[in-house]
């Protein structure tokens, strides 16, 4: 078992439902909503209606996409911190666990 292990399990587990943006699987749904809405070509018809709606949209798409980017970037250290025991390569594995010291303080 890899020595820093323990530190991304609390990443790799699924969180109990918050409500709002944490609740993953309504913002991926509202998210595919609004951006169904935007092709509606009468959306700018009422404009502060459509400037709310892409106001969402933004918010929606930069927090889920930073999310994704997170946990991107979380399974590419676990992967190499894995390549650097196969390897024997320390060099690789502590640059990996910075990696995910430095993810660990974006999210915390």
């Amino acid at each position: 078992m890899p020595k820093f292990k323990p530190l991304w399990i609390p990443f790799t587990n699924p969180l109990p439902c918050c409500g709002g943006l944490f609740d993953w699987d309504n913002s991926i749904k509202r998210l595919d909503e609004l951006n169904k809405t935007i092709e509606d070509a009468t959306l700018w018809d009422d404009p502060q209606h459509a400037q709310k709606i892409m106001r969402e949209r933004a918010f929606l798409d930069n927090a889920i996409g930073g999310y994704k980017a997170l946990e991107s970037s979380l399974n590419d250290a676990i992967e190499l911190i894995e390549l650097g025991e196969l390897e024997g390569d320390n060099d690789v594995i502590k640059s990996a666990e910075n990696d995910i010291e430095s993810i660990a303080t974006k999210v915390s």
